[in-house]
């Protein structure tokens, strides 16, 4: 894939993951909603990796795409969720703690609830992706 093309699937599929799916599951399903530094941050962490999933897998199989979007989802997971736990610095300002997910506020149930949705992004980033720069 040429740089070029490389740059705009990473960037597609951050704004796909973040900005369309992400968003709309916090708007819907969750409150209070996010902060836009968590969206920037977290489009950021997507975009970056996005790029090197792109420029080192030229056909990635279902599975390869899935562990790439466990790995991203679960470093923002770290960095977001489990750091501030530690050291008590939240980022953006809404701790995990507080969010509540579908009329639940569990912080077991929203870090499981927000994994598997940043996990589907990725891979609906990349597919639709695939389809639309890729092919």
């Amino acid at each position: 894939m040429k740089r070029k093309n490389i740059f705009l699937g990473a960037l597609l599929i951050a704004v796909i993951a973040v900005f369309v799916w992400d968003l709309l599951i916090h708007l819907f399903f969750s409150e209070p909603f996010e902060t836009i530094g968590y969206f920037l941050g977290k489009f950021t962490l997507y975009f970056v990796f996005s790029f090197f999933f792109l420029a080192f897998f030229k056909k990635p199989k279902f599975l390869g795409v899935l562990i790439f979007a466990v790995a991203t989802a679960g470093i923002w997971g770290i960095y977001y969720n489990i750091l501030p736990l530690i050291t008590g610095f939240v980022p953006f300002g809404i701790p995990l703690s507080e969010i509540i997910v579908l009329n639940v506020q569990n912080i077991f149930f929203s870090g499981f609830f927000f994994g598997i949705v940043h996990w589907i992004g990725f891979i609906m980033g990349y597919y639709v992706t695939a389809k639309l720069i890729i092919e």
